[in-house]
């Protein structure tokens, strides 16, 4: 919430959906305010105020969303507009909210009142461009009220990155020329020099929360461990970030054919180790991001330290020996795209 006091999330239980108010300061104190339902969850957000939760849910094979208001700390919902695919964005005097709405294969940035009146499209993006790749996408208004800062993305080029577009004009102007796999959610901070976003690079699992200079546009990740934060919220006064961590782990077992009770782990840590390979004298080559990005490593089966084969060159994995054990046939898209490539071992 703007003043930090209450957190809303969502929570998927056997395939339905309901939505959950938490008092940052008092445990224990999660409090349903909307009952489960076979609804999916697009977007979440606080009224500037404070007072209402706005929510975006979408039924089964209906792509139409529908914008409900809530009050803070429960109440009946108030439906306000349908047709929203993602969480509100609030203008910064909150009487105004921008939203994204797919429609007949186009993405449109629309602006309306903040109860649903008034709508009216800024921007739109068909074809091969497009706005967001997935359900909480997240636009975010300038502190003067005059920019939104936006993810767009390019299916034929397979990347998306941040834009800002003027709401007086709806022009979208690229903010950097550094490209990810998917951009989902921003937040301009308070003087209004910088973004944060959570972004995930080509290949990879994770996203990472990173920050953006405005206009220059250089962007520099701020998380760098191998857990993934998807969302972020910031407080009215910019002081406190709230963000969904994820963690996934894997790890590789080694065991006797067909007797699993006598596996052995070989791999340590909280990474996410994978893809092995053998090679023709019984090591391992395997992916992980111990690192922080997707490397190949070489291990005997037995355990080990593991020695690292590739680093600082884009996502890299699937690796496969070569017969004769000279070669690591493995991808990458250390060039911006998924080639195949060969190494020595």
């Amino acid at each position: 919430s703007p003043d930090g006091k209450w957190l809303v999330r969502v929570i998927d239980d056997g395939g339905q959906q309901s939505l959950w108010l938490k008092q940052v300061a008092v445990l224990n104190s999660d409090t349903q305010i909307v009952p489960p339902t076979e609804l999916y969850y697009s977007g979440v957000a606080f009224s500037p105020n404070g007072n209402y939760i706005y929510y975006s849910v979408q039924e089964k094979n209906d792509p139409r969303g529908t914008l409900f208001q809530v009050p803070v700390p429960g109440g009946p919902a108030r439906k306000l507009l349908t047709g929203i695919n993602n969480a509100v964005a609030f203008s910064p005097d909150g009487n105004q909210i921008a939203f994204f709405y797919y429609f007949e294969d186009q993405d449109k940035l629309m602006i309306a009142n903040a109860d649903g009146t008034g709508e009216r499209q800024l921007a739109l993006r068909g074809g091969n461009e497009f706005f967001f790749r997935a359900a909480f996408a997240a636009l975010s208004w300038s502190p003067d009220g005059k920019l939104l800062a936006a993810p767009v993305g390019n299916n034929l080029e397979n990347y998306m990155s941040v834009a800002t577009i003027p709401v007086a004009t709806g022009e979208i102007k690229s903010l950097t020329p550094q490209k990810w796999y998917e951009v989902r959610q921003l937040a301009w901070l308070a003087d209004g020099s910088h973004l944060l976003f959570t972004a995930k690079g080509k290949g990879s699992s994770n996203f990472k929360i990173w920050q953006i200079s405005y206009p220059a546009g250089e962007a520099e990740a701020i998380t760098t461990d191998v857990d993934s934060y998807s969302t972020i919220s910031l407080t009215a006064d910019f002081t406190v970030l709230a963000t969904v961590r994820t963690e996934a782990v894997a790890n590789i077992w080694v065991m006797p054919g067909f007797e699993a009770a006598r596996a052995t782990q070989v791999t340590q840590g909280w990474s996410f180790s994978g893809e092995p390979s053998w090679t023709p004298d019984g090591k391992l080559v395997y992916s992980s991001n111990m690192g922080g990005g997707f490397d190949l490593y070489l291990m005997d089966a037995r355990g080990g330290n593991p020695k690292q084969l590739t680093a600082n060159a884009g996502t890299n994995g699937q690796p496969t020996i070569s017969p004769d054990g000279r070669y690591i046939i493995f991808s990458s898209d250390r060039t911006g795209a998924q080639h195949l490539w060969r190494m020595e071992v």
